[in-house]
């Protein structure tokens, strides 16, 4: 099965199983979340080319606990990171 046809989404829901709401969007990887001190969640998001970020690769985003106000933390695109290793190789 193809991920990008069913990709992993973040989702919210009380302590008794009720009301079950998505929060990240679809057409993105989006794994990983974790609550921070203010209140908001960090995940990992890996986007096909065309995102806000400019090419398919994980990154590293924040979301407001209600899913709005999403901004990247990282923009690291792939050919970034090959040429990252080149340099430090």
């Amino acid at each position: 099965m193809d991920i990008w046809s069913n990709p992993p989404t973040i989702y919210r829901v009380n302590s008794d199983g009720t009301n079950l709401r998505a929060l990240s969007s679809q057409g993105s990887k989006n794994c990983y979340p974790a609550w921070t001190g203010n209140g908001r969640i960090l995940y990992s998001s890996e986007t096909q080319k065309g995102d806000r970020c400019g090419g398919a690769a994980s990154n590293l985003f924040s979301m407001a606990a209600n899913g709005s106000d999403v901004f990247p933390i990282s923009c690291m695109r792939p050919e970034s990171i090959i040429r990252y290793l080149t340099m430090t190789e």
